[in-house]
C-alpha cells in the first residue's frame, strides 16, 4: 500500500516515489493509467512516518559528526 501524501485540486491522491511527487491519471485514448509527476509540489506536513525518518537521520549525523579527522602532519 502507498503512502498518500495529500489530495490533488481534482481529488486524486498524491503518492511519492524517487522521482518526486505523482499523482495516477486516467489515458483514455490509451486506456492505461500513467504517473503525472508534480513540479514544486510541496506536502502540506509530514505524515507520522516522515517523522520517524527525520528522528532516525538526525541520530545518524549526530553519530557521523562526533568522529575527529585526523591530519597528517602535526603542527
Amino acid at each position: 500500500m502507498k503512502a498518500v501524501y495529500g489530495s490533488w485540486k481534482d481529488g486524486s491522491d498524491i503518492y511519492k516515489n524517487k522521482k518526486g511527487f505523482f499523482i495516477i491519471q486516467w489515458n483514455p485514448h490509451t486506456k492505461n493509467e500513467y504517473k503525472k509527476y508534480l513540479r514544486g509540489y510541496k506536502p502540506t506536513g509530514p505524515n507520522e512516518l516522515e517523522k520517524e525518518l527525520a528522528v532516525i537521520r538526525r541520530r545518524t549525523r549526530k553519530a557521523y559528526s562526533k568522529k575527529r579527522r585526523t591530519t597528517k602532519y602535526r603542527h
